[in-house]
């Protein structure tokens, strides 16, 4: 099958990446167009790992909560973000 150029910029860029790659113009543009593709579903590639990334952020909403201390509670933050004393706070509580 013969691809056909209709716009001469585009015949002649064509022409020089089939010489210096040393291919058919066929050969030479296959992986250019590929690769034209790929940037072009870059953004459906990226949704695709939306899904799954969403049903596990669901899942993890819907586990039970163990322990139901402020974030910085649990890892012993004083209102300044500074680690608090060690005396006041440890990881299995306070005390």
């Amino acid at each position: 099958m013969t691809i056909r150029l209709s716009i001469p910029e585009t015949e002649r860029l064509a022409r020089c990446l089939a010489e210096a790659t040393g291919e058919s113009i066929t050969v030479a543009l296959t992986p250019v167009r590929k690769c034209d593709l790929q940037r072009r579903d870059a953004g459906r590639s990226f949704s695709q790992y939306l899904i799954p990334d969403q049903r596990l952020q669901q899942r993890i909403r819907e586990r039970q909560v163990l322990d139901a201390r402020a974030p910085d509670d649990l890892i012993g933050a004083d209102d300044d973000g500074a680690p608090a004393s060690s005396s006041t706070v440890s990881a299995f509580g306070p005390g």
